[in-house]
């Protein structure tokens, strides 16, 4: 089972299997709160391709985080320094 998979169960499954989103749960705060964090971190789990960009005036190009729009330092860092966001360098 995937992370993003984990997520959309506990989004919206109830305690006793019945979907769709648990009524009695709708204005809890801290379970609110726990699903907003999850999907922050599944959102930055799933890999994501870098962003080119050319120099000003140059043929030369460099990369950057598509989430925080930080220069990313090498083309094969797994993740970005700054924020935490999987990249996948493989082109589409």
């Amino acid at each position: 089972m995937t992370s993003k998979k984990a997520l959309n169960n506990i989004k919206y499954i109830d305690l006793y299997g019945r979907y769709p989103y648990p009524y009695y749960l709708k204005d809890d705060l801290e379970y609110k709160e726990s699903i907003e964090i999850l999907e922050e971190l599944v959102n930055r789990d799933t890999p994501m391709l870098p962003i080119k960009l050319k120099w000003k005036n140059t043929e030369n190009y460099y990369y950057v985080c598509p989430k925080c729009e930080e220069d990313v330092a090498r083309n094969d860092e797994v993740f970005c320094q700054d924020c935490g966001q999987r990249l996948d360098w493989r082109k589409k």
